[in-house]
């Protein structure tokens, strides 16, 4: 393997191998069915590194969720590793099908510990414990009493899919198994046979449809390289310290995992993981089932990949648990086939990866979008937030990889166009007369025992507090339904849709407003506004929500009150019409919780929306405020703000 020049030298051919750069020579792996989790420190990285079904991203949301039903993070830990041993295993309590840490995490509490204090349980009994659904109830038996009976264990290959809460079971059909076996034997795809739009394959996986991706196989890409780099950086025997974030082999994991990542509070970026919960109505690992064998994605259709050269992936093979390495892929940059280098050794090493990863998109685009970003990772502002504290010598120049700047759309012309303020001076003018024109954003999580699943990006003009310029404007037109207040919010909710909207790469096809409390009512005031907001633009007003019976005013409500509403969407309200893959706009007054607008687009999105935003003219400070953006860059699209770009 040749030595990495830098760029553009570097030959595209030539990878530092894994073994390169470890460090001291390592004795090879025993057997990962001998490797005992519980030897080594309870952590997310050690489950994970145990584990071929869990990621750290699922291990993260699972301990997120078992914490919010009371557990402590040890218990978390706990429950989430013997899950992992359970299913490495094929044997024990989390290998029955339907089962997950979510659900024996309320099994446990209720005395429920292994196997046979399962098969001993009644059907009423099960019902009966909190947090166990009743849909699950009757399943988890009959599979408890299938695994009792035939003393065979359900294999985590064939019985699992990792959801954001419950990690619950999944299956594919033999049909669709032989349909995957259409890719070429390495499972990689050549950039010329990439397909693009509605020729993308696509498979129907418990009742739903599952189409190739971008998103989907970037993400599963880029987390074979991250699992590779962590692998290695575990095994006994090398010189790297996954603590010493001077190290360029650090670094590699540590942008990687950012990349593709949950959440990292410390950037803007928001990862493909977390994207991928956000903008797809399935999980990754169903996405595993229909392109590829369980574990990993093997088909890629959206994307180029390159797969590891054969001496590493023996050398894998002998010195790790990591198994089928013959499936593991790089993704290939979009201009020139590149791949992601399997390993760095120097920090011109890692600043070849960081180019190629600059020039992935920050968006990737599903088929049913009619609009797109073209805008990639920010990989500049990405690296120098992880590494703000390590020391410049240490640290790659990343300024020359700022990539293109963000595209402009069309002119709009128009009422919206006319009261966006063009001038400082007109700004000025606005300023005074209407408040400050920055905007307010966060993202709205639905509660674990909620059907809601998808998180609900919600937009604000301002606070609803005291201290905030339209606070009794907004108190007059939500409490009192006034019609005075119109006057003010009509030209900033104009400048707002026009600025954050009209001239995004994503189509906006409706506007509805969220109902009233009184069954059959809309608020007049926010209809009008809603109407006016989009006038003469292609943004259409609709009435597509319908409150059933009339309910207690929210603001009457408790906060956990208010959190029941997203439990059960459906029960006081309907969606008017079906849709086909629209962008619909959920308009409301004020977000306190965000409940209502969760059950609102869980709702709309049953009803056949695509992609569902949330507009409010104001966001009460009664949550975490530290989770609230304040978006002052006059000129940032909606599709931007929501991947964390803005």
């Amino acid at each position: 393997m040749g030595e990495i020049e830098g760029i553009p030298e570097f030959e595209p051919d030539k990878d530092i191998n894994i073994y390169q750069v470890c460090g001291t020579e390592i004795e090879p792996h025993s057997d990962k069915s001998t490797a005992n989790v519980s030897d080594v420190e309870l952590t997310i990285e050690s489950i994970a590194s145990y584990s071929s079904l869990l990621d750290a991203e699922n291990i993260r949301t699972t301990i997120d969720t078992l914490s919010e039903q009371g557990a402590s993070r040890k218990e978390a830990l706990r429950h989430v590793r013997q899950y992992a041993v359970d299913m490495q295993h094929g044997e024990g309590l989390y290998a029955v099908e339907g089962l997950g840490p979510v659900t024996g995490h309320s099994l446990a509490k209720s005395g429920i510990t292994d196997l046979e204090d399962l098969l001993e349980i009644s059907i009423s009994d099960l019902e009966a414990i909190d947090r166990v659904r009743d849909s699950q109830v009757k399943k988890i038996l009959e599979n408890a009493r299938d695994m009792d009976s035939t003393s065979t264990a359900v294999s985590s290959d064939d019985s699992r899919s990792t959801s954001d809460t419950d990690l619950s079971s999944a299956t594919v059909t033999d049909e669709q198994e032989n349909d995957n076996t259409s890719a070429q034997p390495d499972g990689t795809t050549d950039s010329s046979t990439r397909q693009s739009g509605n020729n993308l394959p696509n498979f129907t996986y418990k009742g739903e449809e599952l189409q190739a991706n971008q998103l989907s196989e970037y993400y599963e890409a880029i987390r074979c390289v991250r699992k590779v780099v962590e692998t290695v950086m575990q095994l006994k025997g090398t010189d790297i310290d996954p603590e010493d974030l001077t190290d360029p082999r650090v670094q590699y994991y540590v942008i990687l995992d950012a990349c593709i990542g949950l959440e990292y509070p410390e950037v803007m970026f928001t990862g493909y993981g977390k994207q991928h919960q956000d903008r797809l109505p399935f999980g990754i690992k169903e996405y595993r089932h229909a392109f590829g064998n369980v574990e990993w994605v093997t088909d890629y259709h959206a994307i180029a990949v390159e797969p590891y050269c054969d001496e590493t992936q023996s050398w894998l093979a002998e010195h790790t648990w990591l198994e089928d390495v013959q499936q593991l892929v790089r993704p290939c940059s979009p201009e020139d086939d590149c791949p992601l280098p399997e390993m760095v050794g120097s920090l011109d090493d890692l600043r070849h990866a960081l180019a190629i990863l600059d020039t992935l998109p920050a968006y990737p685009p599903l088929p049913t979008e009619t609009g797109t970003t073209d805008r990639t990772i920010p990989i500049e502002s990405l690296y120098q937030d992880l590494f703000a504290d390590v020391a410049d010598d240490h640290l790659v120049d990343v300024e020359m990889l700022s990539g293109p700047g963000q595209a402009t759309g069309d002119p709009i012309t128009g009422p919206v166009a006319e009261a966006t303020p063009t001038s400082q001076t007109d700004a000025e003018s606005f300023l005074l007369d209407y408040g400050k024109l920055t905007h307010l954003f966060q993202r709205v999580k639905p509660t674990a025992v909620s059907p809601v699943r998808q998180q609900l990006p919600v937009f604000a003009l301002d606070w609803y507090r005291p201290n905030s310029g339209s606070f009794d404007e907004l108190q007059a037109l939500a409490k009192h339904g006034r019609d005075e207040p119109i006057a003010t919010f009509r030209p900033r909710l104009q400048d707002m849709i026009h600025r954050r909207f009209l001239s995004d790469r994503w189509n906006y096809d409706y506007i509805t407003v969220f109902p009233g409390h009184e069954a059959g009512q809309l608020s007049p005031q926010l209809v009008e506004l809603a109407q006016d907001g989009v006038i003469e633009t292609s943004i259409i007003y609709t009435p597509l929500l319908e409150r059933t019976e009339t309910t207690e005013r929210q603001r009457e409500k408790s906060q956990e009150e208010r959190k029941d509403v997203a439990k059960h969407p459906e029960t006081t309200l309907r969606s008017r019409a079906t849709l086909d893959g629209e962008t619909v706009i959920l308009f409301d007054d004020i977000c306190t919780t965000g409940s209502s607008l969760l059950a609102g687009s869980h709702l709309l999105r049953e009803a056949g929306a695509g992609r569902v935003i949330g507009l409010t003219l104001g966001f009460t400070p009664g949550g975490s405020e530290t989770k609230v953006k304040e978006i002052k860059k006059p000129d940032a699209f909606a599709s931007d703000i929501i991947a964390g770009l803005e």
